[in-house]
């Protein structure tokens, strides 16, 4: 069972916070939503029980698809964090230091000042663009006995188009610096599983501060209106497939 707690506020109470502190409150609701479906989504595409070789591969090119698109927000919502809460970040500190916000804060920065870090390489190069170089050199590192495969199918939606995903699969090797592409999916996976947490902590610690400073009467109601999901799917269960059957016609 989850548990969750309704912060209710109306609109003319939530004006009464200061502007620089609502806005930077709504942005990083949306931000840390954004990260925490794509995360989601990811992991639901990994989910396959069917062995089937053009089953794997259509996994394997959702679950990049959304990691990919989860490296972008997430070098954005490193951005948003830190333009919008350095103003903040004085009067926030003890609270966001009692909420854990803090440490998630020095770590998300420690990850993006490495130079080295594959999100931002990933997000320059694969999350928004469709790079020439990058095909290009994911084509030149294929190996010369390798087959390109594409399934095609007469239901459009269903059909997939292997051999892209396959260059784009070394292409990320190369940002990656890896010799193969399962250690290369487990480091894009694994940093981007732990970026997208130090987000979603950082957003829960200020919105908790958030609600702490400027109305801390609705912290103590949202305990009696707390609403439980009994129907939750187990996340290592739920599976996102490439291939449906068409809806059938009436």
């Amino acid at each position: 069972m989850i548990e969750v707690y309704p912060l209710t506020i109306t609109q003319a109470e939530f004006k009464t916070a200061p502007e620089r502190e609502r806005l930077f409150y709504l942005k990083l609701g949306v931000i840390a939503n954004e990260v925490s479906a794509l995360n989601k989504l990811s992991l639901f595409s990994l989910n396959q029980s069917d062995d089937r070789m053009v089953t794997k591969r259509a996994s394997s090119a959702l679950a990049m698809l959304w990691l990919r698109l989860l490296a972008g927000r997430l070098y954005e919502a490193h951005d948003v964090i830190t333009t919008g809460y350095n103003p903040l970040k004085l009067a926030y500190r003890s609270d966001m230091k009692r909420e854990g916000g803090t440490i998630s804060y020095r770590k998300l920065n420690a990850y993006f000042v490495d130079p080295n870090n594959l999100v931002k390489a990933v997000r320059h190069k694969l999350a928004f663009h469709t790079d020439d170089t990058v095909f290009k050199t994911g084509e030149q590192m294929m190996d010369f006995d390798e087959d390109i495969v594409d399934y095609m199918c007469q239901q459009r939606g269903n059909t997939l188009f292997w051999g892209g995903e396959a260059a784009l699969v070394y292409a990320v090797r190369h940002l990656a610096g890896d010799s193969d592409a399962e250690t290369t999916f487990s480091k894009l996976l694994g940093e981007t599983s732990s970026v997208a947490g130090h987000v979603n902590n950082f957003a829960y610690a200020f919105g908790l501060s958030f609600f702490h400073r400027n109305f801390p009467e609705k912290l103590v109601a949202m305990e009696s209106e707390k609403i439980e999901i009994t129907d939750a799917v187990d996340l290592a269960e739920f599976s996102l497939p490439w291939f449906f059957e068409p809806p059938s016609e009436t």
